[in-house]
């Protein structure tokens, strides 16, 4: 089933951050001697403009990233998952957060006369993220396509302020910083705008082991993810399977509320990518489950540790569901290999009507190998279907019954 732009930017509008909490702090270096007001205006901002920033991607969505989108299908990709070839089909998703990281990250916030971000043009050839501007940057962002989200993104509010570099229908025939001295960023529809341009560049760069900023895209500045301000010394970045709930059917939405407080009270945390582990145990031997959500799925890979026991979740399960188990570990043909973990296989066993039956742990999406050089594919569940989610929180109930140390 084809879809085009305004579907993915909806599902982006429902991962909007929702507005600052009262007792929220920035940490003194991010603070840019604003007061705490005009931290929060900014902020504020920022999330409208990201509302209209959408809503503008929708509106032309006959005309950016139209021939390279018009054959997506996001319940049909290879991977299932709707996501794999956006940046393939509508790579403005990783284009525009460059602009804004660029901008924000190298501007310099100014309140008088007005408020202001001022970039020096010779400031972003400096690189950010070595890692990242190899294949991705403004600077090797072709002339046309600059022209094409600069005017997007005065659309939906920015103003860019210069001799040379004018906005709007005036727009210059080529947007070139080696030519530009400075550049001066407002808004005539939020003037609290270039605050939070600022802070959310401040908030994607407050983290500790990204392997490229592009990875973070997605979750901060696409979504004006705030959070990494309150960090006086930079932290992984996290996901919070609760904003990204708000993208699921309210149905599915609730499950998975219900789910997370279940875990959490049962001492359970999430390991990172929504992947619930028992407390003093890491992934491979402590998970409890893993929730997978994207823009056209909504899946989940429950635990294994219960199926070692003669009376496990297979004996109650609907037999299309323990036999979907089953054939995923009949498929390895018992046998696990070749394998290129540098840990190696990690199996399991599980009992079916008298039979034993061998799995491995790091199968499905916990493995970079599966799919290729493992044979072991594993298995998961759809949660957009009802009986799945009354199993799948049986099935939850039971992984948390086991012992610790069995």
């Amino acid at each position: 089933m084809k879809k085009d732009l305004s579907f993915v930017c909806d599902y982006w509008k429902k991962l909007v951050m929702p507005p600052l909490p009262e007792n929220f702090v920035v940490a003194p270096h991010f603070t840019h001697g604003l007061t705490d007001d005009e931290i929060r205006k900014g902020i504020a901002a920022y999330r409208e403009f990201l509302y209209l920033l959408y809503d503008k991607l929708a509106e032309n969505k006959d005309k950016i990233d139209a021939e390279s989108g018009r054959t997506y299908d996001p319940y049909g990709e290879l991977s299932g998952d709707g996501t794999a070839r956006i940046k393939k089909r509508f790579p403005a998703f990783f284009d525009l957060p460059m602009i804004i990281l660029t901008l924000g990250y190298h501007g310099k916030i100014e309140t008088h006369p007005d408020i202001r971000l001022t970039v020096r043009g010779a400031d972003t050839f400096i690189v950010i993220d070595p890692v990242t501007e190899k294949y991705q940057s403004l600077i090797r962002m072709k002339s046309e396509r600059k022209i094409e989200m600069f005017r997007l993104l005065t659309e939906a509010g920015l103003e860019f302020k210069c001799a040379d570099f004018k906005t709007g229908a005036d727009f210059s025939k080529e947007v070139d910083f080696s030519k530009i001295e400075t550049v001066h960023i407002k808004s005539a529809k939020n003037k609290y705008l270039p605050v939070g341009l600022k802070l959310i560049a401040d908030a994607i760069t407050n983290n500790k082991y990204y392997i490229k900023l592009e990875n973070l895209f997605g979750g901060i500045i696409l979504r004006g993810d705030f959070k990494p301000l309150q960090n006086a010394v930079a932290k992984k970045y996290k996901l919070n399977v609760r904003d990204y709930a708000n993208a699921q059917p309210p149905e599915v939405k609730e499950w998975i509320l219900d789910i997370d407080t279940l875990l959490s009270e049962n001492g359970c945390t999430d390991a990172g990518s929504f992947t619930y582990v028992k407390r003093n145990t890491g992934i491979t031997y402590g998970m409890v489950c893993l929730i997978y959500m994207n823009v056209s799925v909504c899946r989940i890979a429950p635990g294994v540790n219960n199926l070692a026991k003669e009376n496990n979740i297979l004996d109650i399960l609907p037999n299309d569901m323990a036999e979907k188990v089953i054939n995923a570990m009949q498929s390895a043909e018992c046998e696990i290999a070749p394998c290129l973990r540098k840990t190696g296989n990690a199996l399991y066993y599980a009992y079916y009507k008298g039979e034993k039956y061998t799995g491995c742990r790091h199968a499905e999406s916990r493995c970079q190998f599966s799919g290729k050089s493992c044979r072991f594919k594993g298995f998961n569940f759809d949660l957009y279907e009802p009986d799945t989610r009354k199993w799948m929180r049986k099935w939850i109930e039971m992984e948390l019954a086991v012992s610790e140390n069995s």
